[in-house]
């Protein structure tokens, strides 16, 4: 027994030698490692360049074509070549645009390509090409020998008849090259359908003569004293291409654009209105069936409202910022049959004027959604005056403070019939209606995960309904907008709220 103890004791002593040992020891695990070193990322480059014969006209003031005594039977020509001196494959097409001509002189030019008759320079005044192709990076096109004769048969009523053209080579990214999983054809839908302009004048040609599917694309900054124009084709496309397209001139009480029965498509880039009619009327005005779409665009217009949409007309706007001394986008109550329709995703509303300006009227039975938007206003946010509204994921931030007069007090309105247009009570979200005659539509709105932060004193959502049969207010919402919104108030009539 008493050697098992002194056998115990010499193993705990051997125990704590161990673990003494143990202390400040560095365990060694199995370990490796592999680093792959120097990737890149460098962009390709795309760059084509337009031959005559052995001299580069790229970007040329001085014209390939340039005869002023033109009679029956005259011709002259030029070799034209394309070069790809970049290091991206590339498609291209030649072309002839903006063709001005007098006395239909268009219709007795014929257009030869290697002494083949393509047809006459009337044909080309859509967008027909003289050339198109592929070319593999640090090739050229073979030359085209492009010819224009005057008929001989051309008669009289041709002296002194003129005709005006740019040559115009396109080009875009080809599919030549692999991705990193082997697929050539990822740029496949590279489109070529784009008009480039770098001129006021150019710029309104180009997009009056524009077909369905081309679209007008700014080279630079442009100033128009016009409105902004439309294609005779009823569908206007517009890529700003990252520049600035301003709108200086006040054209019929206009200032922007009016656009009815047909689309206009805007996108990448900003468009600056400095010289209003007057806050009330708008800019921009959709009317009549007609659609307008924004995109990643940056209105500013001043001393006036931007946009007004009536009479069945609809605005799509996405990624934007619009930025009004008035409404930012409104509908008129003045002008029915409404059925409008208003939709914005990913888009900021700034209405900087105190008592002046309000982010978004809809006082007709329209629709109105707005997801992922946020609005910054000196008065009213969002109005619902008649229709159905819808906002997810939106911030509404009214920045209206009490500065002593009526319009600003906090209960402004609240106790008395509403005025026209966003004469009515200072909340951030304002939902019905009260008034004997005007605006007698049903309204609705619906919040969906929506905060609304307001000035000390000041409501952040305020309903009022019509007396009269189907002309209520309601207000729904959801938990998430519960607690973010704080108290809606009820201000009598027939409205309600509801949590769904």
């Amino acid at each position: 027994m008493q050697k098992t103890r002194k056998s115990m004791l010499v193993s705990g002593l051997a125990v704590l030698v161990c673990v003494a040992m143990l202390i400040g020891t560095t365990f060694a695990w199995f370990t490796d490692s592999a680093a792959n070193k120097g990737n890149k990322i460098q962009a390709g480059t795309l760059d084509v360049q337009l031959w005559n014969g052995g001299t580069d006209i790229s970007n040329s003031n001085d014209p390939v074509f340039d005869y002023n005594k033109w009679e029956p039977g005259y011709s002259t020509g030029a070799k034209l070549s394309v070069h790809n001196v970049g290091s991206l494959a590339v498609k291209y097409e030649l072309e002839l645009q903006n063709i001005q001509t007098t006395q239909n002189i268009e219709n007795v030019i014929d257009v030869i390509v290697d002494d083949t008759k393509v047809g006459t320079l009337s044909d080309f005044m859509d967008g027909k090409d003289l050339d198109a192709g592929i070319l593999k990076a640090g090739t050229n096109s073979a030359a085209k020998a492009i010819t224009l004769k005057m008929q001989e048969g051309a008669g009289n009523e041709y002296q002194g008849a003129t005709a005006e053209f740019d040559i115009l080579l396109k080009a875009t990214q080809a599919p030549v090259e692999e991705d990193g999983f082997g697929n050539p054809d990822y740029d496949a839908q590279a489109p070529l359908d784009f008009i480039p302009v770098d001129t006021a004048d150019g710029f309104i040609q180009a997009v009056e003569s524009s077909s369905d599917t081309e679209v007008v694309q700014l080279t630079g900054d442009l100033s128009i004293d016009q409105n902004i124009p439309q294609s005779r084709s009823g569908k206007t496309h517009i890529d700003l291409n990252g520049f600035t397209l301003t709108v200086e001139k006040q054209i019929d009480n206009l200032s922007g654009m009016e656009l009815a029965d047909g689309s206009v498509s805007i996108q990448n880039g900003s468009i600056r209105i400095p010289n209003g009619v007057g806050v009330a009327p708008s800019a921009i005005r959709v009317i009549e069936n007609g659609r307008l779409e924004l995109e990643k665009v940056n209105l500013t217009v001043t001393q006036a409202s931007a946009i007004i949409v009536a009479n069945q007309a609809s605005v799509q706007i996405r990624d934007s910022v619009i930025t009004a001394d008035g409404y930012c986008v409104s509908t008129n109550a003045t002008e029915l049959p409404s059925a409008v329709r208003i939709d914005m995703e990913n888009t900021t509303l700034n209405a900087p004027l105190n008592t002046t300006s309000t982010g978004v009227l809809l006082n007709v039975p329209g629709t109105l959604t707005m997801t992922g938007c946020t609005v910054n206003s000196k008065w009213q946010s969002v109005i619902v005056r008649g229709g159905t509204a819808t906002l997810t994921n939106c911030v509404l931030n009214n920045m209206l403070e009490d500065d002593g007069t009526d319009y600003t007090k906090p209960d402004y309105k609240e106790n008395v019939n509403w005025g026209s247009g966003n004469d009515v009570p200072n909340a951030a979200l304002v939902v019905g209606n009260r008034d004997e005659s005007a605006y007698q539509y049903p309204a609705e709105c619906t919040l969906i995960n929506t905060e609304i932060h307001v000035a000390d004193g000041f409501t952040t959502v305020y309903a009022y309904g019509n007396t009269g049969e189907g002309c209520g207010a309601t207000v729904r919402y959801d938990h998430a907008s519960k607690m973010k919104i704080g108290t809606i108030k009820i201000g009598g009539g027939n409205a309600a709220a509801e949590e769904i």
